[in-house]
């Protein structure tokens, strides 16, 4: 093991990204820091992913393809268990790296205490019609047990994780068909620090078919989260998460099951004005509500 140097496993997970994947890819190939493998996990794919990902020679390339597509985060769990690196980083097929992120994000891992397992940055949040947004603009390590609870605050291109901390806190949960970035790094906040860069190290693009489109599957993804930790979150924390799924619910889904959420919000945090505001507005009319929350 090269103590200095030591090897990052990158994870790229894809799934008929043929007409997108090379610039991720080379993206990860001109890091400057060079001692990496890249593990390219196609999940399936009956386009030409493999076929562009075999025309790239760099010696540092390991694919490996499922034979039916089994979603991005039996993907991610194939790389890690394939991953050789005493560090592990992930990068999605429509993102692009900056060619020093890993170099900055490796000399921060070389300064600080054993006791952080993740290291992130900013990023370029660009969306459909090009507008850049610069994302997170701030982190607070005092309160990121908390925050975490609430939401996820990590971008999971933007990290750079020591595995150990992975094995321990487990691999990511397949059940979860949306969100399961953010169980992974809750899980991960509880057993090791977070320190954040706050220099935009990489740009992540909105695709319109892409999985962040699909609400039912988010919908879906905060139930599971909230049935798996409702038990050990604080009482303010449940409110909160019951509210944001009521307002997804009355906008995308079952507006019964909403108006049930923002009740069960109430139950947690009896007094919470936001709540109280959320059910009064769900008698109020769709227009309103939507006026109002800013959906």
């Amino acid at each position: 093991m090269d103590t200095d140097n030591p090897l990052i496993s990158v994870i790229l997970p894809t799934y008929n990204r043929g007409y997108i994947v090379e610039r991720a890819i080379k993206s990860v190939l001109n890091q400057t820091y060079k001692n990496l493998e890249l593990i390219i996990v196609d999940d399936g794919s009956t386009d030409n992913t493999e076929e562009i990902v075999k025309s790239i020679e760099d010696k540092r390339i390991i694919f490996l393809k499922h034979k039916k597509n089994k979603g991005a985060s039996s993907a991610r769990n194939t790389g890690i268990k394939n991953s050789r690196g005493e560090y592990i980083s992930f990068i999605d097929s429509d993102d692009v790296w900056f060619p020093l992120k890993l170099e900055k994000q490796i000399n921060i891992f070389r300064k600080i205490s054993d006791k952080y397992g993740v290291v992130f940055s900013s990023f370029f949040y660009i969306k459909y019609d090009g507008q850049k947004l610069i994302l997170p603009r701030q982190f607070s390590e005092k309160k990121l047990k908390n925050i975490m609870e609430r939401f996820n605050i990590v971008n999971l291109s933007s990290s750079l994780i020591k595995k150990e901390y992975i094995l321990e806190s487990g691999l990511f949960d397949e059940r979860f068909p949306r969100l399961q970035d953010w169980e992974f790094f809750f899980r991960l906040s509880r057993i090791c620090l977070f320190k954040f860069i706050k220099e935009p190290l990489l740009e992540v693009y909105v695709q319109r078919d892409g999985i962040s489109s699909n609400t039912d599957f988010l919908i879906e993804g905060f139930n599971l989260f909230i049935e798996k930790y409702k038990s050990s979150l604080s009482k303010s924390s449940i409110s909160a998460l019951y509210r944001r799924l009521s307002i997804l619910e009355y906008i995308y889904g079952d507006k019964k099951r909403g108006l049930d959420n923002i009740l069960n919000s109430l139950k947690y945090s009896p007094f919470n004005i936001k709540s109280i505001t959320t059910l009064f507005l769900f008698f109020s009319g769709e227009k309103l509500f939507r006026k109002i929350i800013g959906v």
